[in-house]
């Protein structure tokens, strides 16, 4: 399979593929295809906002290739926590399409990312793993290890009504 793809930043013009990429990661992680109010919205704001301070990359595949558009997609935002004394990124999403797997692409995305934390004088990018019940969290936890990460705890999460 051809490499020749783009990593750019995510445009609104990508919405409808970024919202099957997002789909496919909750198919993963939940088995079930969901439906998430406000997924448009948020992406809107994303792309159309220029806040530095967020944002979304995607992996572009050839227009030419029997594939879909969005093979990668990274979405972060910054956060201030005083345990950190300051500022860092939080990856929210990162799911590569599973045709695409296996070539390095989200490594290119992390380059990207961690260019962008640099710049920013961030000293830190963190991420939250599925839980160990994940069938594949094996392999995503190898997978950020291999890029650097560390293990820090678990996270929770609470809805609220």
């Amino acid at each position: 399979m051809t490499l020749d793809i783009e990593i750019r930043d995510a445009v609104p013009e990508d919405a409808r593929f970024v919202e099957d990429a997002v789909l496919g990661l909750l198919h993963e992680l939940a088995g079930t295809p969901k439906e998430v109010t406000g997924l448009r919205a948020a992406f809107a704001r994303l792309t159309d906002s220029g806040d530095p301070d967020c944002g979304a990359l995607v992996a572009m595949a050839p227009a030419d290739r029997d594939a879909p558009a969005v093979v990668d997609l990274l979405t972060w935002s910054r956060q201030t926590a005083l345990r950190v004394g300051g500022d860092y990124f939080l990856i929210q999403e990162l799911w590569t399409h599973p045709a695409w797997r296996s070539l390095d692409i989200a490594a290119r995305l992390m380059v990207t990312l961690r260019k962008r934390a640099r710049a920013a004088g961030l000293p830190r990018i963190e991420v939250g793993l599925p839980g160990p019940s994940f069938p594949a969290f094996a392999r995503t936890e190898a997978y950020y290890l291999r890029e650097g990460f560390r293990e820090i705890g678990p996270r929770m999460t609470m809805d609220v009504p």
